[in-house]
């Protein structure tokens, strides 16, 4: 959770979808609880559980996570398609009513659950410019909730009451102009005493309160700066604890008016502020999840702390990222927490913890790709940065590729999280691997060492997830990258070193499976269009065809047959090398962005295209005509609010496709069972 600028751009769970195609989710399962709002896991009873992971959507257990459910029945838009879920906040008088939104784009609706995610319904957006940031539900009553929004419309920010479950809002007016708020709480004790923290780094930077329902608000004065998340003590009235973005933690005793630093430091906590959580049974027992200083306990109110279980070799480099509390039958309690290696629980009070990562299937996705002995590997969001499955054609199980690469390599950024995965097509142990914020890397020894690539000129500090990194067939040494803003690189070391040789913003490559000099690249945002290259990116010319293009695809049979899939809609099919480019989108939706396009290796002529708002289409003569594979999941998940689109085809199973970015979702187009 970065601090947003509101004013800126802003193991297998199986489901069938509409159509011919099986589809079935196989994720990676060791995700984490993501969130861009002040919760991080609604918690109902003994053994029930509510989290999302951004991308992939909210995962839900009634069995204290022994095993997991994807919760998103009902939490699609008008179109079919599920929103980016940031956040949620919970109803403490209705435990399993909760509230979510989306914060990546605007006028998204918001949606209710009043039995734990089992089904959502939306209850309408507040407006078609606005951008929720943050909700929090009145303790007392679960009908009326509040959020702050940013109105793109005239970029001020205000604060909306709900008093009929999100159906109906309205501004309140007492919030002063503020530049960059970030969170909304209700006093568990006191439904009229509202907090709201502002980050600015000047003088209106900090915590703002009103005692009156939101009339009025007045800035504490003794408020910590660069406020983050704010937590309030569930039977102590005035003991306010509050996690900054540089790291700090800090209690009030007094409702704001002093307040001290306690606990540890949170070094990771520009990316993932601390969490705190308290335990239902005992008042004096306050948790909180400080990042890489990891699980710390307090059993005097927070006045000092320390720290607990998980172990360090449970947790992976950002430590515990999320924390929260249930109650049990005897006299201990539940505590959940999240890291990048999985949520894990603990039924003996911190001591001591046990994986639940099982079924939970939370990695968001950038990229996929098949290596030389046909198995999927995926590269993957604030978890481990690549997975391989272990078997070709089934990636019922997964091993933790770059597990070495995130504990040898020095973190730059403050967090791990790939972003392009290029695995060799002729060296099962090879492979490069770009990542968000720390560079690009190198394997030849299957992910037990890594090496840092340099880049001339040099982007590393710039990285983020509209990359693509591509070993070119055939080839052991020859890597192309591209990313889209600072044009194309090619490395001839397989991947140690790279060259920019075209300054393009660009958004797809494709690489001639017979030539490792022929490559055709699509531009990103710009209009320009399709280019070539003929000997290996020294020199690029237009193809003359405008437009901007992220996918592309070139059929292994027939090397001068090139498929171009346009951001605005549509298929583009040269059968001369890109000499001349034609229409092949009958039966597409006529508008739906065409976020990847791949071709059938095994049965010749079958092209595949997966369409934002339309779901997966199939080709059985190279593009002359399409049909409709997948108008379930792969209709739901075609959001891509947040990264990259991918899509590759199976080589073991005929007509099995992987589509990638709220998880991995395996297609079977021709019907065959999910294993």
């Amino acid at each position: 959770m970065r601090p947003p600028s509101c004013f800126a751009i802003l193991i297998v769970s199986v489901s069938v979808g509409a159509r011919a195609g099986q589809a079935s989710d196989v994720t990676p399962d060791p995700g984490l609880f993501f969130t861009n709002t002040s919760e991080g896991v609604a918690l109902a009873g003994e053994d029930g559980a509510l989290a999302t992971s951004g991308r992939p959507g909210f995962h839900r257990t009634d069995t204290g996570g022994r095993d997991w459910q994807r919760a998103m029945n009902g939490f699609v838009d008008s179109v079919g398609i599920e929103p980016f879920a940031s956040g949620f906040c919970q109803a403490r008088s209705a435990a399993a009513t909760v509230y979510s939104f989306s914060r990546v784009a605007l006028g998204r609706p918001h949606f209710r659950t009043d039995d734990l995610g089992n089904s959502w319904r939306s209850t309408g957006p507040i407006g078609p410019l606005m951008l929720p940031l943050d909700c929090a539900v009145d303790p007392s009553n679960p009908e009326a909730l509040y959020v702050l929004a940013v109105d793109f419309s005239t970029f001020t920010v205000s604060l909306f009451k709900s008093t009929d479950g999100a159906r109906t809002w309205a501004a309140l007016p007492g919030l002063p102009p503020l530049d960059g708020p970030q969170l909304v709480r209700v006093s568990p004790t006191d439904p009229q005493t509202l907090y709201v923290g502002n980050f600015t780094g000047d003088a209106n930077d900090g915590i703002y309160v009103s005692h009156d329902g939101g009339a009025s608000f007045t800035r504490l004065p003794a408020s910590p700066q660069f406020p983050a998340r704010l937590a309030a003590h569930p039977t102590r009235d005035g003991t306010l604890f509050v996690a900054s973005f540089d790291g700090s933690l800090f209690r009030s005793t007094d409702g704001g008016a002093t307040f001290a630093q306690v606990g540890p430091v949170n070094s990771k906590a520009f990316d993932n502020p601390s969490f705190v959580a308290f335990d239902p049974k005992d008042s004096s027992v306050v948790y909180v999840a400080a990042g890489p200083a990891g699980l710390q306990r307090s059993r005097d109110f927070g006045a000092t702390f320390a720290h607990v279980a998980p172990t360090a070799d449970q947790v992976g480099p950002s430590g515990v990222l999320v924390v929260g509390v249930a109650p049990s039958r005897g006299h201990r309690t539940h505590v959940y927490v999240s890291t990048d290696r999985g949520p894990y629980r603990s039924d003996d009070g911190a001591n001591t913890f046990t994986s639940i990562r099982n079924t939970y299937r939370g990695a968001p996705v950038n990229d996929l790709a098949i290596d030389a002995q046909g198995r999927l590997m995926v590269a993957a969001l604030h978890t481990v940065v690549v997975y391989r499955a272990q078997s070709a054609g089934h990636p019922d199980s997964y091993e933790s590729f770059g597990a070495k690469l995130t504990t040898t390599q020095t973190d730059f950024a403050g967090e791990w999280s790939g972003s392009s995965v290029a695995p060799s097509s002729v060296d099962a142990n090879a492979a490069v691997v770009s990542t968000f914020t720390n560079g690009v890397f190198s394997t030849t020894d299957g992910g037990g060492t890594w090496t840092r690539a340099t880049l001339a000129p040099a982007f590393e500090e710039n990285f983020g997830g509209f990359i693509r990194v591509r070993f070119a067939p055939g080839s052991p040494s020859r890597v192309y990258l591209i990313e889209h803003r600072f044009g194309l690189y090619r490395s001839d070391d397989a991947g140690r070193s790279f060259q920019r040789l075209f300054d393009e913003r660009l958004g797809g490559i494709a690489v001639d499976p017979d030539n490792p000099d022929v490559i055709y690249l699509g531009a990103f945002d710009t209009g320009n269009g399709l280019f070539k290259s003929v000997n290996g990116g020294h020199t690029v010319r237009s193809l003359g065809v405008p437009g901007n293009f992220s996918t592309l695809t070139v059929d292994p049979r027939h090397t001068k047959t090139i498929y171009a899939g346009n951001t605005d809609g549509g298929v583009l099919r040269s059968l001369n090398g890109g000499a001349t480019w034609a229409p092949a989108s009958t039966g597409l939706p006529p508008s739906g962005e065409v976020l990847a396009v791949a071709v059938d290796p095994q049965i010749p002529a079958r092209v595949y295209a997966w369409v934002r708002g339309g779901g997966l289409f199939v080709s059985g003569d190279g593009g002359g005509r399409w049909t409709a594979a997948d108008t379930g999941e792969a209709l739901r998940r075609s959001t891509v609010e947040a990264g990259r689109a991918a899509m590759v085809v199976d080589q073991v199973v005929p007509g099995r496709v992987y589509i990638g970015n709220s998880g991995v979702v395996q297609i079977d187009t021709l019907g065959q069972s999910a294993k």
